[in-house]
């Protein structure tokens, strides 16, 4: 995504947008996928949730620390993965990205 917003990442920072500014834009973008993950969990918990109940001993399909510990993890994969790129994105030469155009 930042490869393909290079120029309007560009333009934005030539304009005098702050850093964290594309720094949250991008992020945020990275972690609305996350969100749609977390809303949509109990649509794939109800399908999938009786089978994989009786793959794994022990744990109901809805135990709640299972699931918080799960969300957790996402959360934090998550992070990480739109990190690496909004670092990237606020560290786009303005001038480089507009003399591309």
């Amino acid at each position: 995504m930042v490869t393909a917003n290079r120029s309007q990442i560009g333009v934005r920072l030539a304009l005098g947008s702050p850093q964290g500014v594309i720094f949250r834009m991008v992020a945020g973008r990275a972690l609305k996928l996350f969100g749609i993950g977390v809303v949509a969990r109990p649509l794939g918990c109800v399908g999938l949730g009786q089978v994989l109940a009786t793959a794994v001993f022990g744990i109901g399909p809805n135990d709640p620390a299972t699931l918080v510990g799960a969300i957790a993890v996402l959360l934090a994969a998550a992070l990480a993965a739109a990190w690496i790129p909004a670092r990237r994105a606020t560290r786009v030469d303005a001038m480089a990205a507009l003399r591309e155009e």
